[in-house]
Formats: C-alpha cells, structure tokens, sequence
C-alpha cells in the first residue's frame, strides 16, 4: 500500500476495502501496470495487451 493509502486508512478504516470493490480487478492496481498503460497509451512503447 502507498503511503498515501496508508493515510487514508487511518483516517477512514474502511476506505481501502470500499475502493477496493470498486475496482475492475478487485483489488487495487499496482505502480508498474499504471506505467505500463501509460506507456503503452502514449505511443506504444509498453507491453501489447492480451
């Protein structure tokens, strides 16, 4: 979990599992897959999608 997840959490318990549901995956996405998309988003130069 990012530091600002973390703050988060402290503030309001239940907000990693309440944005947790609402992501596609169900679970929170990880640094090097945002990467990957901007990258691929920007001109290509990430992974080719499945």
């Amino acid at each position: 979990m990012t530091e600002m997840m973390v703050a988060w959490q402290q503030r309001a318990p239940s907000i990693v599992e309440h944005l947790t549901s609402l992501a596609a995956l169900g679970r929170p996405g990880r640094p090097d897959e945002g990467a990957e998309a901007a990258a691929w988003l920007h001109g290509g130069t990430g992974p080719r999608p499945h």
